[in-house]
């Protein structure tokens, strides 16, 4: 099933980054797996713990 993944990176010392992933996923645990592991190619020096996930 396809999942689109909106994400936000927490406000802190960098500047704040938003935008959607669509990924083909089992369950909406999976797409935010997925999609962060795409979103961490563009921003490899943030953690996952500095992202807000939703899933529609």
């Amino acid at each position: 099933m396809k999942y689109t993944v909106h994400y936000e990176s927490k406000p802190g010392m960098w500047e704040v980054y938003r935008g959607t992933k669509t990924v083909e996923a089992d369950d909406k645990k999976e797409s935010i797996d997925k999609a962060y592991r795409l979103i961490r190619r563009d921003f490899p020096d943030r953690p996952r713990s500095d992202w807000h996930f939703s899933v529609n």
